[in-house]
């Protein structure tokens, strides 16, 4: 590209030279310095295009001449690795020689007793053997090192590029960050107005009353109800237990039967008998536990019925129920009456015991009986006080057998009597003949499963057989009353 400029700035100038120009000259006669200099302008502005490509020529000259310079420092560099890898190989190999003229030496020196040591011969060559592949691995594990060393490099210089990238990931995630503390501060804050609205508003509506129960509350709590049957069924057993105790007491026992068809009762002194008069207190003692104490609120006697008639209608309305029993609940938290009403609710309750049971407790006994019942439904007060404010509605009712199977006392089974099965066919299913204490759940968790009194039990099994037999002697005893009533006329009669 150069040579050709050239050639036109040549061309010009000979053009110049030749007379190609003459005709441009001025006349002789008019030669002047003004002259000249137009002439020699014209001449410049002609020849502008070949200065500036000699100018580029320059230029080019210049930068391959930089070129040729950096291709040399780049050869100087490459000599000096090169000489610095001969070095190392020759040293290697220095070393390998070194190491090639020992293990001759040593092999030479053992050469002579080759005769006669054969074996120590042999195993001389294959360590040389090894020590050859040895080498010629180790060559190879060099070579294989030089190149992790290029991957390592590379990585290197990924992870370099990675750890900028990151940075600047870093920066900007650092700002989003920023921001979004920002937000939510701002959005802490209006939290915090809303709990303190939600607060006041539960408040007033009396949530604030009611608590949640853990699994392991109700855990606990189904314990609690546990130890009170046993104490319930040990009360039972204390005043209830003695033979005679319904000695004089036919006409309780006649209305105790129609409440409790299934369990035989009778005035007989038999043990059996006597237990299951003690399961018709246990029986009673549920019942009036169930209907008057392990209620969702304690309220005045005149209130109390439409209080629960109402919760009923909500029906499985669980937020408009828990709204109903906060306001219940507030209203009897305010109130300065609540110890009186509770007072009541014990008094009532345990007036009903007394009245079902006192005839059946011998006369000496009496007097502990009439003291312990109240003292029994006030703890159970105490302990229900507490699972009325539960969030999830606690309830006491009588066991479902098809959820669950409530459990029994160990005490009505002491007689060693069985149910009478059907001969050659499969046993009937169990089945209750009076709830001793109620089933305690939630809507979802059953917390305790109550205690029943089963037909198939030992001594209600020997208790009806007591009864049935007794019955059998007393249809004789009326058949031959009757025979001799109606003999009695005739042999006055005939005298």
């Amino acid at each position: 590209m150069a040579e050709p400029k050239n050639k036109n700035i040549t061309d010009s100038k000979t053009k110049g030279t030749n007379g190609s120009h003459t005709s441009e000259k001025p006349p002789p006669n008019k030669q002047s310095k003004l002259w000249q200099l137009l002439a020699l302008a014209k001449d410049v502005t002609k020849d502008v295009e070949a200065i500036q490509d000699y100018e580029r020529t320059v230029e080019g000259r210049r930068a391959l001449e930089l070129d040729l310079e950096a291709r040399n420092s780049e050869n100087q560099r490459l000599r000096e690795f090169n000489d610095k890898i001969v070095k190392e190989y020759s040293d290697y190999k220095a070393q390998a020689s070194a190491k090639s003229q020992t293990l001759l030496a040593e092999f030479e020196q053992r050469y002579k007793t080759y005769e006669s040591n054969k074996a120590a011969v042999e195993t001389m060559e294959k360590q040389v053997a090894e020590m050859t592949v040895k080498l010629v691995t180790s060559e190879g594990s060099q070579k294989a090192k030089a190149a992790e060393v290029e991957k390592l490099k590379k990585q290197l210089k990924d992870a370099d590029t990675n750890a900028k990238s990151h940075e600047a990931e870093i920066k900007e995630m650092n700002a989003d960050c920023e921001m979004h503390r920002s937000r939510m501060q701002t959005s802490i804050s209006e939290l915090d107005v809303c709990k303190q609205k939600l607060s006041k508003a539960q408040g007033d509506l009396g949530e604030d009353l009611l608590h949640e129960y853990s699994p392991e509350d109700l855990k606990k709590l189904g314990m609690k109800l546990r130890d009170f049957s046993k104490k319930c069924h040990g009360l039972v057993m204390e005043y209830f237990s003695d033979p005679d105790g319904a000695e004089f007491a036919a006409s309780e026992i006649e209305e105790l039967k129609l409440r409790f068809p299934k369990i035989p009762l009778s005035t007989m002194t038999t043990r059996p008998a006597a237990q299951m008069r003690c399961a018709v207190a246990d029986a009673i003692i549920a019942e009036v536990l169930t209907n008057q104490i392990l209620v969702p609120f304690y309220l005045p006697t005149q209130t109390r019925a439409a209080a629960s008639t109402v919760l009923d209608l909500f029906g499985d309305d669980e937020r408009r129920r828990t709204i109903y029993r906060c306001q219940i609940l507030r209203s009897t938290s305010d109130s300065e009456d609540v110890a009186r009403i509770q007072d009541e609710i014990v008094l009532k309750a345990s007036g009903e015991v007394r009245r079902a049971l006192q005839g059946l407790v011998v006369a000496f006994k009496q007097a502990g009986f009439y003291n312990a019942v109240p003292s029994l439904f006030k703890e159970a007060q105490a302990l229900w006080a507490d699972v009325q404010h539960s969030r999830d509605l606690i309830t006491a009712d009588w066991p479902d057998l098809e959820d669950v199977q409530p459990s029994k006392y160990e005490d009505y089974d002491q007689n060693g009597a069985s149910s009478p099965g059907h001969k050659g066919g499969k046993a009937s299913k169990p089945q209750i003949a009076a709830v001793l204490f109620p089933q305690v759940a939630t809507r979802e968790d059953l917390i305790f499963n109550g205690v029943a009194l089963w037909l198939n039990q030992g001594s209600l099994v020997a208790a009806a057989q007591e009864t049935s037999a007794a019955n059998g002697e007393h249809v004789k005893h009326a058949a031959a009353s009757r025979r001799r009533s109606v003999a009695q006329p005739d042999s006055s009669f005939r005298r």
